[in-house]
């Protein structure tokens, strides 16, 4: 049985892998590879289709349908190594997997995940592992969805500039209006200082010397 893996997705945080089965307002109905129950998984969740994930390699980028195909050929159609063997049997058979993995960029941690995926779809009954070509509208709609992306980082690096320069402009006012303030309370004190030095002056004037008293005589009457 083959799977078309665009239509299989990891969800982070759930175990497991789902289906996409059809399309809400606020996310997907998706069910799960294993059980086959149903749930809706919301838009704030972060999904991943197997379908869109490739893995490092030293002269390339392999899709993960094409690690899939070659692990199945070494396990002939069986069951992987367990996910949680030890890290060095790990390194040991995804290199027999694909012998030109780029060891620098692929974790144990992504083999763990590749290898648990392969058991699951092996477990359900799949022997095939193939992504398909987008459709022509299929494509249109992901370069739309590209653009809005684009005009979005550009709207918010705009409305940022925007933003620095209203608060840039907002800050010289502030300052401009600082400096009047303390220049007008520096007049404002600077005039007591003036009318002290006026009385200052005034003081420091000689007083007028008042005019000598004139003596009174008494003069007596001759009888």
């Amino acid at each position: 049985m083959s799977m078309e893996l665009r239509k299989i997705i990891s969800i982070s945080g759930k175990p497991g892998l789902y289906k996409s089965i059809s399309q809400t307002k606020s996310g997907i109905i998706v069910e799960s590879i294993s059980d086959g129950k149903r749930f809706q998984s919301f838009d704030t969740d972060k999904m991943s289709s197997l379908g869109e994930i490739s893995v490092y390699t030293h002269s390339e980028e392999k899709l993960l349908a094409d690690i899939l195909t070659q692990m199945y050929e070494v396990c002939e159609g069986k069951q992987a190594i367990d996910p949680k063997s030890d890290n060095d049997k790990l390194k040991e058979f995804f290199a027999k997997v694909e012998p030109d993995y780029d060891s620098e960029r692929v974790y144990v941690s992504h083999m763990k995940k590749i290898i648990s995926w392969y058991n699951i779809l092996v477990a359900a009954g799949f022997t095939e592992f193939i992504v398909e070509e987008k459709t022509e509208e299929e494509s249109e709609v992901a370069e739309t969805e590209k653009d809005a992306e684009k005009e979005t980082v550009k709207a918010e690096t705009n409305d940022s500039k925007d933003s620095e320069k209203v608060d840039a402009t907002k800050a010289t006012e502030k300052k401009q209006t600082s400096a009047k303030t303390k220049e007008a309370a520096t007049v404002k004190k600077a005039k007591p200082v003036t009318s002290v030095a006026a009385a200052k002056k005034t003081v420091a004037k000689p007083a007028t010397k008042a005019a000598p008293a004139t003596k009174k005589t008494n003069i007596k009457r001759e009888k």
